[in-house]
């Protein structure tokens, strides 16, 4: 299921659109053991990002497009969070006044395939190109329940495939 998690949304409007807004998009950190090169790099990444900023730039949207982890273990969440938090607090003491707005999307690498998989594999041996049914949205996104957990916490999430919200909504 096509699934994000999105921070702070609660009041989007046309204002988002009407002014300069900056999105950065990163993805597949992979993080497996906590020791990859691409963590000691977010300054770089925060003064990249920043570097594209004018002065009008107004919001800059952080889309992390999935693999964060590499096999969707809660410590690999974690450490691909800070990560993302130290990229955030860079842009923030680099540019006044910006706002930095938060879109997640889990990808493959962020499923635990741990445990008892078989009601899943079942369900998915029976899926059409219907929607599926709300009740059986859960069972699909096991695997990804930590990053939901981890990475979204009581953010809002949605589904780009329908027009209601899966699961949780603030």
């Amino acid at each position: 299921a096509n699934v994000a998690c999105v921070s702070s949304f609660k009041s989007i409007s046309r204002d988002y659109f009407e002014m300069k807004t900056l999105i950065a998009h990163l993805c597949d950190l992979h993080i497996h053991t906590g020791c990859e090169w691409v963590l000691d790099n977010y300054q770089q990444a925060a003064r990249q990002i920043v570097g594209k900023t004018s002065e009008d730039t107004k919001c800059i949207f952080l889309v992390f497009a999935g693999d964060l982890a590499y096999s969707g273990k809660k410590e690999q969440f974690e450490v691909a969070l800070s990560f993302y938090e130290y990229i955030e607090e860079e842009i923030r003491n680099s540019v006044d006044g910006i706002e930095v707005k938060k879109i997640e999307v889990p990808g493959n690498h962020d499923c635990n395939f741990d445990g008892d998989q078989t009601a899943r594999y079942k369900l998915l041996q029976s899926v059409t190109e219907d929607t599926p049914a709300v009740s059986e949205v859960p069972v699909y996104l096991q695997p990804q329940e930590e990053f939901f957990e981890c990475v979204c916490g009581d953010e809002t999430l949605i589904s780009l495939t329908r027009d209601e919200p899966l699961g949780r909504c603030v």
